[in-house]
């Protein structure tokens, strides 16, 4: 790499070094422990063994500025299925590695340094890593074209409400892609709401399905709204995409809108969010 940026290698003034390799400092002895992908090929942490501090390259950072007095749990969470959520395999291999040290202090390339409380921020990547939802509550993603398909989704937050089941809504067309992710795994249900064109589910929710699979998004319990004047076709549409994820199961209840909501639709959205109360509440 330092070739290819600076057209020379250094060959005569580098240490090249590989797992398990020591650098005497004098008073500071360096570990060097290879952490594959996570998230770039080169990636080795650098473990201090006289202070038990761990330089962890991408691992463990966040998004966001460090002066923003904000929770560490969600621009992290954000940053690692931004950026890690498709490497569970790597990030299980270097977090099996670094369970036999002690850690004392954390120091990420991105983010903060983190000084307390290191098992939580352990187990969260392990968490991530396997994909085991964090809350039980629903991330609702939806795209819209007349508005319609939003009053919708607000109904049913309307209904989820007076269950007192936690929701969190998106739009495609507002959100940014790495706060959907994020909470598409923090939760462990999702409602996909998807308006019918040409025979075909909107381009930004396809984006989305197709994001959220590259991600390996699995271990979840998903549900369709659609909305279309003439051949609502949608939530066929959806399902058949997120099925290609693994461990995914479905609600029976879907909701078909045509054009805008009717009694049969509202008694179809109540008759979801009833699904929806009893699936959380278990």
């Amino acid at each position: 790499m330092m070739k290819n940026f600076f057209n020379n290698d250094y060959n005569d003034k580098r240490i090249v070094i590989k797992e398990g390799d020591k650098l005497s400092l004098g008073k500071h002895i360096l570990q060097f422990i290879e952490a594959p992908m996570v998230h770039w090929p080169e990636v080795i942490f650098t473990y201090d063994l006289s202070s038990n501090y761990l330089f962890s390259c991408d691992a463990f950072g966040k998004f966001g500025a460090n002066d923003v007095d904000e929770p560490w749990e969600d621009e992290s969470r954000r940053f690692y299925f931004g950026i890690l959520g498709k490497y569970e395999k790597q990030v299980q291999s270097a977090l099996k590695k670094i369970s036999k040290l002690k850690i004392k202090m954390i120091l990420p390339s991105h983010g903060p340094i983190l000084t307390q409380n290191i098992e939580h921020y352990l187990s969260l990547y392990d968490k991530w890593s396997k994909y085991i939802p964090e809350e039980d509550g629903v991330v609702i993603v939806y795209s819209t074209v007349h508005g319609h398909t939003k009053i919708a989704v607000d109904k049913l937050a309307e209904k989820l409400q007076s269950l007192g089941v936690k929701y969190v809504i998106h739009n495609l067309a507002t959100s940014h892609w790495t706060n959907i992710i994020s909470d598409a795994f923090k939760f462990n249900s999702m409602i996909l709401a998807s308006v019918t064109i040409d025979n075909d589910i909107s381009p930004s929710m396809k984006e989305f399905i197709e994001v959220i699979s590259t991600f390996n998004y699995q271990n979840r319990i998903i549900g369709f709204i659609e909305n279309g004047s003439w051949n609502p076709i949608a939530n066929q549409i959806m399902k058949s995409l997120v099925s290609e994820c693994q461990n995914i199961s479905f609600f029976k209840t879907s909701v078909t809108v045509y054009s805008s909501l009717n009694d049969i639709s509202i008694c179809q959205i109540n008759n979801l969010a009833l699904e929806i109360e009893k699936f959380i509440k278990l």
